[in-house]
């Protein structure tokens, strides 16, 4: 959106991933879609620090009317939950020659 609230379409949107102290982790730029979305895919790597980042994304030229949004955001190790379950069954059934028994 620009800074008049309107789509803005067919534009360079740049995004920019940084860590806290500001060293640049990753950049990329997309062209804002008719309906003024863009997006990017980053595979997050493995060496990466977990931590807070932020990420930077740049509409246009902040000079011609452009906006620019920040958003922090925690990166985590993902670790698998772990599940226990116990099954009851309310009765069960027996197969003994032709017939079912209860």
């Amino acid at each position: 959106m620009g800074a008049d609230r309107r789509v803005v379409a067919d534009v360079a949107v740049l995004f920019e991933f940084q860590k806290e102290d500001g060293d640049k982790v990753f950049s990329s730029t997309a062209k804002s879609n008719e309906f003024g979305i863009a997006n990017i895919d980053w595979e997050i790597p493995e060496s990466i620090e977990t931590g807070l980042y932020r990420l930077h994304v740049s509409v246009g030229d902040e000079d011609d009317g452009g906006s620019k949004v920040e958003k922090t955001i925690r990166i985590t190790r993902y670790d698998l939950p772990n599940f226990f379950g116990n099954g009851k069954t309310g009765s069960f059934l027996l197969f003994a020659g032709p017939e079912w028994i209860r």
